[in-house]
């Protein structure tokens, strides 16, 4: 590929008087990686490229372009070297550190007290109520509505099966706080779904969720099941876990999460304070096993996010949006501006908008989402290390501004069909293996270089085509992919040349050699 980048990293050490060695130590990385990033042999992953963009006080986009606008505002992070939000060094099994902010208002928790608090339900719905009667009429008035119900609500968090049943019934939320006491609900039970409020705040507690048993009188928790218990009128009670009890916390960093608030609650709040101490770094693997959280928001405090924001139900994640590190839109992760996109959620919504401004996408930023087809912007220049690794997709098209595709970035998937844009000078290791439903792939001329396992693993693969402008390639780029036609389009003495070994590894696999 070329090597305005590595030029560029290699100036901009020169001017801080900074050896390989202290740039690799900052990044967390080898002094080798940092040598072949210069020279022009591998690229950083993305989730390194905003480390190097604070550590030099450049943008994302001059370091992708290689070249400095030095008319135009600098537009990289505020941090200094003390505050990198990404600096790891990228595997497939790693969990990479990520961050994120919102478009829209959001306000911290406040005391009940404030001037800006908040209603108590940040999230808060009307309920739907669906009533019948015994006449056929007031049956199919019954099904109308429970449709309509169903069409109108059921995408939303927080609704839930009332039953059945012919009685009208009360259902009190008492919140165990006074200040936000919330008011009998009363609706019929003859079936169709009640929303409640899922995501309570209160300043320095954590909402875990709702029970049928009072937390005086209780010690045990149990989650109230509406689709049994609405049979009969009564009070639920809001639980809530001190931030003390809630987290485990040190030096700024939240370091765990209390099992019941990961396995019940369905926000998970990360304050911005514990015991007056700023929390500005969440660890990894902080969301494990969070089966039930549907969003998760963070402060405007956080700095570092050593995890890639990973559960399995996950719909959005939001960033308060003075937060100077990070950004979110639409529920998902970007840096502070937007040039590389960090995560998506895992339940992440159909066809969601990427825009113009993102350069990269970063490490295992898809990864085992249920998305089947996505538009990439005209804007992106390199997809990230698993980026959309174990996930649903069907079909992709890689914009002709793509000009690196990093390991593992689209393995395991549903892919039928690939498209590759015109730009593209390397793809990374594994990058589409176990992608068995794939049957023709045309690489596109320009292409220079193609990693180890790269297209392994693709049992129905019949048609593989390389441009003569490939010059280096693996030797076990097709592992476990057999007898299908491989066309290269130059001259015999032109694949020998590429790589020892190719040849005979292309005779192993039973492929039909064609020069075209």
């Amino acid at each position: 590929m070329t090597n305005k980048f590595g030029q560029l990293l290699y100036e901009l050490r020169k001017e801080k008087n900074m050896t390989q060695g202290q740039l690799a130590e900052k990044l967390s990385v080898t002094n080798k990686a940092v040598s072949k990033w210069e020279t022009g042999e591998t690229f950083p992953a993305t989730n390194q490229l905003t480390a190097i963009s604070t550590i030099f006080g450049v943008s994302v986009d001059e370091l992708l372009k290689g070249e400095i606008n030095y008319n135009g505002a600098n537009n990289s992070s505020p941090a200094g070297d003390s505050g990198q939000p990404l600096a790891s060094a990228p595997t497939a099994s790693d969990w990479q550190p990520v961050g994120a902010e919102t478009d829209r208002p959001h306000t911290p928790p406040t005391t009940p007290n404030s001037p800006n608090a908040k209603p108590p339900m940040a999230r808060r719905k009307k309920i739907a109520i669906i009533a019948g009667s015994a006449g056929g009429g007031g049956a199919l008035f019954f099904i109308g509505m429970i449709i309509l119900g169903i069409i109108l609500g059921l995408a939303s968090v927080g609704i839930i099966d009332c039953g059945g049943g012919l009685f009208t019934h009360t259902i009190t939320f008492n919140t165990g706080k006074d200040s936000l006491s919330v008011p009998s609900q009363t609706f019929s039970s003859a079936g169709g779904f009640i929303e409640v409020p899922d995501n309570l705040s209160y300043d320095g507690y954590v909402f875990i969720g709702w029970s049928n048993t009072n937390p005086q009188t209780s010690q045990h928790f149990s989650h109230f099941n509406f689709d049994w218990d609405i049979w009969q009128s009564q009070t639920i009670y809001a639980w809530w876990m001190s931030n003390d009890e809630a987290f485990t916390f040190s030096n700024g960093i939240i370091m765990e999460i209390h099992s019941t608030v990961r396995w019940n609650s369905y926000a998970i709040n990360i304050p911005s304070h514990i015991n007056n101490e700023p929390v500005t770094t969440i660890a990894s693997q902080l969301f494990f096993l969070a089966n039930a959280v549907r969003t998760i928001t963070l402060p405007a405090t956080i700095t570092t996010i050593h995890d890639n924001i990973r559960a399995d139900n996950l719909r959005e994640i939001i960033v308060c949006e003075n937060n100077p590190y990070f950004s979110s839109l639409n529920g998902i992760l970007y840096n502070r501006d937007r040039t590389i996109l960090l995560r998506a959620p895992t339940d992440i919504a159909p066809n969601p908008v990427i825009p113009s401004t993102v350069l990269g996408i970063g490490n295992f930023a898809f990864a085992d989402t249920n998305l089947t087809t996505i538009t990439l912007p005209n804007s992106l220049l390199v997809i990230g290390d698993s980026a959309f690794a174990g996930g649903s997709l069907t079909s992709i098209t890689i914009p002709d501004s793509v000009v690196y595709i990093e390991g593992w970035a689209f393995s395991n998937n549903n892919l039928l069909n690939v498209v590759f844009g015109t730009g593209l000078l390397e793809i990374g290791s594994s990058a589409f293996e176990r992608n068995s439903h794939l049957t023709n792939i045309v690489l596109p001329h320009g292409l220079q270089a193609i990693g180890a396992f790269a297209f392994s693993n693709i049992p129905n693969l019949a048609n593989f085509t390389m441009p003569n402008t490939v010059t280096s390639v693996s030797t076990m780029i097709f592992l476990s992919t057999h007898t299908f036609t491989f066309t290269f389009l130059g001259t015999e003495a032109q694949l020998n040349a590429i790589s020892w070994g190719f040849v005979s590894h292309l005779n192993s696999q039973n492929a039909t050699i064609v020069f075209g």
